[in-house]
C-alpha cells in the first residue's frame, strides 16, 4: 500500500519543472549535522536555494520542510538537486534530470555493512575520503556503488584543515578552561540495556593526567541515536566530566579535544587527520563487528591502540609515545590511500552542484 501511495504521489507532482534548489537528507531529520551542516553554511554564503528535510522533532531555525508532508513532496519533486548522508527515503521516486549526490556519515571501515536490498546506484555521486572507502562502496555485498566517485573528502572535515578556528571560544561555549587537557569519549551506538561503556572515569582521567603532566577533563558524547536504542552514558561528576551530546557540532568538539577515545566510530578517523591520539575501548569488539559483519578494515592494521578492557586501555595510555604514533598513522595513511585532500571538500561540492545547475 505505502509503495501504491507513494507511486501516485509522484504521478500528481512529477510535471513539475525543475527549479535550481537543494534539498537535503541528514540522518532522520532531528538536526543539522554531519556534512549537511556544512553544505548548508555554505549555501548561505552563495545565496543558493535550499530546503533542509525535517522530522516531527526538529527544532531548529533553518529553512526547512516536514518530511512527507504536501510541501515536501512539492519541493522535492522541483528541486535540481537532492544531497544526503544517508539514504533518500524509498517513497520518493528519481525524477528526469534530477542530480543525487551521497556524502555518506563516515570514514576508514571501522565498521561492516551489510546492505539489505537498497539500490545505491540511483546516486549520481558519492564522496569518498580515500581509495580504501571507495573500494568498499563497490563491494557487492555493502553499498554495490557503480556510479560516479568524487575524491574530495567530507565537508564535516573541512575543519581540521583551517587555521583560523577559535579554538577558545569553543571551549568557551562548552564551560571549559584553555589550560586543561580534553579527553573525549565518544563511542557508536548500541541497541542494548546492559552497560558496555566506560563506567569508571577517576581512572581514566587520572592516567591521562599522570601520563600528559597536566589537568584533563572528559567529556562524554553520546551517539545521537544513542537516546533512542539504548542506554546512554552517565557521569554524575560535574568536576570529572561534562555531558556535550547536545553540542551541535560533533567535528567542532573533535578539533578543540587533544585526545579521542572511541570504538568503532568512524570519528577516529576524522580525529588522526590531526594526528592526534586515538585509543579504541572495544570490550565488545566480537559481539558488534560480528553482529554488523566483519569489518573492512583489519583492525591489526590500525594506527590506533586497541583495548578490551579497562587496565588495557589504560596500559595503553600510559605507553603511549606521539612519535610512534605519527609513523603508524602516516603507514596507516599509505595503505587505504588517503587521498590528498586540503580542507576544500565543501568548496569542490558547492562547485559542482553549482555547474549542474547553469545546465
Amino acid at each position: 500500500m505505502k509503495k501504491i501511495i507513494s507511486y501516485i504521489i509522484y504521478n500528481f507532482f512529477r510535471f513539475l519543472k525543475l527549479r535550481n534548489r537543494v534539498i537535503l537528507f541528514c540522518f532522520d531529520g532531528d538536526f543539522i549535522g554531519d556534512n549537511i551542516f556544512y553544505i548548508i553554511e555554505k549555501l548561505k554564503t552563495e545565496k543558493i536555494d535550499y530546503k533542509f528535510v525535517a522530522s516531527k522533532k526538529f527544532t531548529g531555525v533553518e529553512p526547512c520542510v516536514k518530511k512527507y508532508s504536501i510541501k515536501f513532496f512539492l519541493y522535492y519533486y522541483s528541486s535540481k538537486i537532492i544531497v544526503t548522508n544517508t539514504n533518500i527515503p524509498t517513497v520518493c521516486y528519481k525524477k528526469k534530470g534530477q542530480i543525487y549526490i551521497n556524502t555518506w556519515h563516515g570514514a576508514g571501515g571501522l565498521k561492516g555493512y551489510r546492505n539489505i536490498d537498497y539500490n545505491y546506484n540511483i546516486f549520481d555521486y558519492f564522496l569518498s575520503e580515500s581509495e580504501f572507502d571507495s573500494v568498499n562502496f563497490r563491494n557487492s555485498t555493502a553499498w554495490n556503488y557503480k556510479n560516479e566517485i568524487l575524491k574530495i573528502g567530507m565537508p564535516r572535515n573541512d575543519i581540521f584543515y583551517k587555521k583560523n578556528i577559535d579554538f577558545k571560544e569553543i571551549k568557551k561555549k562548552i564551560g571549559i578552561s584553555n589550560d586543561v587537557m580534553v579527553v573525549l569519549y565518544a563511542p557508536t551506538m548500541r541497541e542494548c540495556s546492559k552497560s558496555i561503556f566506560i563506567e569508571d572515569f577517576s581512572t581514566i582521567v587520572k592516567n591521562f593526567e599522570k601520563k600528559f603532566g597536566k589537568k584533563a577533563i572528559l567529556l562524554i558524547r553520546n551517539h545521537h541515536y544513542q537516546y533512542k536504542f539504548g542506554d546512554k552514558i552517565k557521569c554524575n561528576d560535574n568536576a570529572l566530566c561534562i555531558d556535550v551530546s547536545s553540542y551541535h557540532n560533533m567535528q567542532e568538539l573533535l578539533y578543540i579535544s587533544d585526545v579521542l577515545i572511541t570504538d568503532y566510530s568512524s570519528c577516529a578517523w576524522d580525529f588522526s587527520l590531526m594526528y592526534k591520539p586515538v585509543f579504541l575501548y572495544a570490550v565488545d569488539y566480537y559481539e558488534y563487528i560480528l553482529g554488523r559483519g566483519n569489518s573492512f578494515i583489519d583492525y591489526n592494521l590500525l594506527p590506533y591502540s586497541v583495548s578490551y578492557n579497562i587496565e588495557e586501555l589504560c596500559n595503553s595510555i600510559v605507553s603511549f609515545k606521539q612519535e610512534d604514533y605519527k609513523e603508524k598513522l602516516e603507514k596507516y595513511f599509505k595503505y587505504v590511500k588517503k587521498y590528498d585532500v586540503k580542507g576544500d571538500s565543501t568548496d569542490l561540492l558547492i562547485k559542482l552542484i553549482k555547474t549542474k545547475m547553469e545546465k
